[in-house]
């Protein structure tokens, strides 16, 4: 297993990234994913994909992880160039690999919410045969136009005691607020920035919408037959294309994505509220959770633009 680290991207379609809480630059969202991933890996096998990262996050980062396992881009063409790099990188090494992939320009997401799930998820992903990726949204408390929604497919599982998971219909990214409310009553979910896959799936999924690029990355890496290694990671990021791995990946591939929840925000409130006396880190998950929880009117006056 290996945990892929995208410092890098825009999660509004015009730009913004979620206002994070007081305190939260977004080089300490990655230190704190970071944590956060050995959880799930060795060091040797935790994988950062940052555009520049700053010297002082890197240093950090690098005395845990060897220096070979942080790709430092020339520029940030978002999300999907970066997991292309990671994929690359890991297929050259391990083709058989599974990745557990998280972007870290978002709100931080609290350990205690992905529980037992992921885990299970990670254990079964030599079993998906006929999708390329699991992606694992949190049941919303309210029809929020702020977020990303991920709807389930309504056709799948419904003979079965246990709703999910289910294939993903379809990626709808900050819904104007109608349309969030009919995503609300649906049983959509929301974003959570966190997916896993097998990472040739993962690579064959990024050719069907960037096969251009995906060819210079091969060379580059020197995935090709001919073993003929391409220019320098600055040229070849003058010759490829910013793309989104949500708004331009699995939106438009839905059917690629199997659709698992995490706990939803209610529940672990409701376990931290159960448990005896008060410690640092159930402190520091109610205030990462209640980030989930700032209205979306907070950014509309701060210029963001809902989309449909």
């Amino acid at each position: 297993m290996w945990v892929v680290l995208l410092a890098c991207g825009r999660v509004g379609a015009e730009g913004e990234t979620p206002a994070p809480r007081a305190g939260d630059h977004p080089s300490s969202l990655l230190l704190q994913v970071h944590s956060l991933s050995l959880r799930y890996a060795e060091p040797e096998r935790i994988l950062v994909v940052a555009a520049d990262p700053p010297r002082a996050i890197a240093a950090k980062l690098l005395w845990q992880i060897p220096e070979s396992n942080v790709i430092s881009q020339p520029k940030d063409l978002d999300t999907a160039p970066a997991l292309s790099l990671a994929l690359a990188h890991i297929l050259k090494l391990e083709p058989d690999a599974s990745i557990l992939g998280i972007s870290c320009g978002h709100i931080f997401l609290p350990e205690c919410m992905l529980s037992d799930v992921v885990s299970e998820t990670l254990q079964a992903l030599d079993d998906l045969h006929h999708v390329s990726a699991v992606v694992f949204g949190i049941p919303p408390d309210k029809p929020r136009s702020d977020r990303g929604w991920l709807l389930p497919d309504p056709g799948m599982n419904k003979e079965c005691a246990e709703p999910y998971p289910r294939r993903l219909a379809r990626f709808i990214e900050q819904p104007r607020h109608d349309v969030a409310q009919k995503l609300f009553g649906s049983g959509g979910l929301w974003n959570t920035f966190l997916f896993a896959g097998k990472a040739r799936a993962l690579w064959y999924l990024l050719g069907k919408r960037m096969s251009d690029t995906l060819s210079l990355v091969a060379r580059h890496f020197g995935l090709l037959k001919s073993g003929d290694k391409g220019n320098s990671l600055a040229d070849l990021y003058d010759r490829i294309l910013p793309a989104s791995f949500w708004s331009q990946i699995m939106a438009r591939e839905p059917a690629e994505f199997l659709l698992v929840p995490l706990p939803a925000i209610r529940q672990v409130r409701l376990r931290l509220g159960q448990a005896a006396g008060t410690n640092p880190e159930n402190e520091a998950t109610t205030r990462a959770l209640s980030s989930w929880d700032e209205g979306a009117e907070e950014r509309a006056g701060a210029g963001h633009r809902p989309v449909a």
